[in-house]
């Protein structure tokens, strides 16, 4: 959302006030019509099509924030992703389960140590930048393949 009747909102909190004031000015109405514009990004992740075998799909995901997933690998095997959690960062990206982590940044990664090598060394880069930004972020690229796997770690 990048507007309410007109009016800019860049932040949750700036929406909230202004849903709350809409609300305030019609609350006696039994219903209100409120314009609300929406921004679409042409890069948003979405599910594979059945059709199309074993590509692969990076998505930016924030490696400070939990990825709400239960994830194989823990053992050894491969990198699954055994379960998502519905209204988590993995659920809203569209990851589906099945999907295997194949690289972080760019590394190749097949096991847990190695996805957790290069998560904390984005965890790592956020932290250094956080000093000059309130509420960082920490950017993560994670490159996923359609598969199966085994063992479960969970992710948050």
């Amino acid at each position: 959302v990048v507007a309410v009747d007109g009016k800019s909102v860049s932040t949750a909190e700036e929406l909230t006030a202004e849903m709350g004031y809409i609300k305030a000015r019609f609350e006696s109405e039994p219903r209100a019509l409120v314009e609300v514009t929406f921004e679409t990004k042409s890069d948003a992740p979405s599910p594979w099509a059945p059709s199309e075998g074993d590509l692969t799909k990076t998505i930016v995901m924030d490696a400070l924030g939990g990825f709400g997933w239960v994830r194989g690998g823990s053992t050894g095997g491969p990198l699954c992703i055994e379960e998502v959690r519905p209204g988590k960062q993995a659920a809203m990206l569209g990851i589906k389960t099945g999907y295997v982590i194949v690289a972080v940044e760019g590394v190749e990664v097949s096991t847990a140590e190695a996805f957790n090598v290069e998560i904390g060394k984005a965890k790592d880069r956020a932290k250094d930048q956080a000093k000059d930004h309130a509420g960082q972020k920490a950017p993560v690229k994670v490159t996923f393949k359609k598969g199966g796997g085994a063992t479960h770690q969970n992710d948050n």
